[in-house]
């Protein structure tokens, strides 16, 4: 969940913020231990908090049934903020429900609490210890930032730490390069990405280790948008959704005339999908459960008009067709929306159109 903060407020945070780094100078800080879980063997818990008031954590929930090693494996950074009521309390502003708020003790450790800053009346241990020495916590998580340059090299300015990174020279590297090629220097465009987060020699080995960013799959570029409209995710529902890839490669609107769309009504309404490409509609039911999602079946087979389209758009929905048939789960990162089937291969990518 995003936890905004206006007017004086913000000030006041970020100076209890400033005095609680200050005050412990032993930044960085990291914690680890398991924390209670009602639906699973427990929650392996790693936090860093760093002093310029960025953190990153990783959740495992143990004992859950899952598709590979690291499925149950949650990662995240964000911004922290000491509660200006309590000012030994630490908020993690994170995009998830659940644990964001806890109290710090030097020599103790982070201790959970309960969603209004009350201690969690249980015998259950909510404590984190913290690491001695500190660990520095690598991430693999979808991100999203501003790919920037700096000479020859490429960097990534993630948006909600605000905090710049080198990108690594391997994995999608070429592909950012394109999405960069005749933009002048110094200019920047937003990118979600799959993103591996981790220290690296800064300039080859026994140089410093510096975090660096190796970038993996792209989910979407945009050269006019921003950070703060990135951080304003649109819902699944209710949003059209204008298809930008499929199957790996980019949509050519110009070829099939106009932009494919998609559309998802509330499940509390009827629980349906709708594709429109400017000549058929195709239609069907779905079934959602967290970050699962089918189309068709057991929700309402897909269907189709019937309409004569040309061939580039006959095409493009015989592909879409079947890639929404093979939706086997959804990720909505910044303004974009993409379906991955099995073993989470990417299938099809859209963007949010603005509101009107």
């Amino acid at each position: 969940m995003h936890h905004y903060r206006i007017g004086l407020t913000v000030g006041l945070i970020g100076i209890c913020t400033q005095l609680f780094a200050e005050q412990h100078a032993d930044f960085p800080l990291s914690f680890s231990g398991t924390l209670p879980c009602a639906d699973c063997d427990g929650i392996e818990t790693r936090i860093n908090l760093f002093g310029d008031g960025v953190f990153r954590s990783a959740l495992t929930y143990l004992g859950r049934e899952s598709d590979g090693p690291n499925a149950n494996v949650f990662y995240d950074m964000g911004q922290w903020e000491a509660d200006a009521d309590t000012p030994s309390s630490v908020r993690l502003l994170t995009d998830e429900e659940g644990m964001n708020l806890f109290t710090y003790e030097a020599g103790t450790g982070l201790t959970m609490l309960a969603s209004d800053g009350t201690q969690i009346a249980s015998s259950l241990n909510y404590t984190l210890p913290a690491d001695e020495p500190f660990e520095l916590l690598p991430m693999a998580l979808y991100a999203t930032g501003l790919l920037g340059q700096s000479g020859h090299d490429l960097t990534f300015a993630e948006c909600k730490t605000g905090v710049r990174f080198p990108i690594h020279n391997a994995g999608a590297i070429e592909e950012l390069r394109a999405l960069r090629s005749g933009l002048p220097p110094d200019s920047e465009i937003l990118v979600s990405l799959f993103s591996l987060i981790s220290p690296r020699p800064s300039e080859g080995p026994g140089s410093p280790m510096i975090d660096s960013v190796t970038a993996g799959l792209i989910v979407g570029a945009s050269a006019s948008a921003d950070c703060a409209a990135a951080l304003k995710r649109p819902p699944l529902t209710g949003t059209t959704w204008r298809l930008v890839s499929l199957n790996g490669g980019a949509v050519d609107h110009d070829a099939v005339g106009q932009a494919a769309t998609l559309t998802f009504s509330s499940p509390v309404d009827d629980a349906r999908v709708a594709a429109e490409t400017g000549c058929n509609i195709i239609s069907g039911g779905y079934n959602r459960n967290g970050a699962s999602l089918t189309i068709g079946g057991a929700g309402g087979a897909l269907l189709s008009t019937r309409r004569a389209c040309p061939s580039a758009v006959t095409e493009l929905e015989t592909n879409l067709s079947a890639a929404l048939i093979a939706t086997r789960s959804w990720l909505i990162e910044a303004q974009f929306l993409q379906l991955s089937g099995e073993n989470s291969v990417p299938l099809a990518v859209f963007e949010a159109i603005p509101a009107q």
